[in-house]
């Protein structure tokens, strides 16, 4: 009996990252992405869900820095069909504005929920503050019953 072997000459050592980059398009988490962070470049470069696919995939690959995209896997994951792989300088680039995005949001939701009267009255009232240090920030916290704040 003979044996047949099939070899295929686009066989890349990251190609099980395929199946993960087609699977976070598949379930629509680009759109959910791109969608509440906004669009980031109108007519061309990378949105904010190529970005984060991108760092997906240097950690799913093994990498350890963001520099691995271009040094050493954009070579394979751009044979990926309708791959969109930025530099990491563009990866670098677009993690300082999702920072100052999610820093503008962050302030937004706390103004607007310390605007609330009854809240404002209950953070008012609570008398179990403890002191501590976030990322090297010293603040005062405390815990309380959480309800839906888009339900007011």
């Amino acid at each position: 009996m003979a044996k047949i072997a099939i070899r295929h000459n686009n066989i890349v050592p990251y190609g099980e990252i395929f199946y993960a980059m087609n699977e976070f398009k598949r379930t629509g988490l680009d759109k959910l992405v791109d969608g509440r962070l906004n669009v980031r470049c109108t007519n061309y470069g990378y949105q904010y869900s190529d970005i984060m696919l991108a760092l997906f995939s240097i950690y799913l690959c093994g990498g350890d820095h963001i520099e691995d995209i271009t040094t050493i896997l954009n070579k394979y994951l751009s044979t990926a069909p309708g791959a969109r792989i930025p530099s990491s300088d563009t990866i670098a680039r677009g993690l300082k504005e999702l920072v100052e995005v999610v820093f503008l949001r962050t302030d937004t939701f706390y103004l607007r929920a310390s605007s609330c009267a009854d809240r404002r009255q209950m953070y008012e009232q609570c008398k179990e503050w403890r002191h501590t240090t976030v990322n090297g920030q010293d603040m005062d916290v405390a815990s309380s019953e959480f309800t839906d704040f888009l339900s007011d």
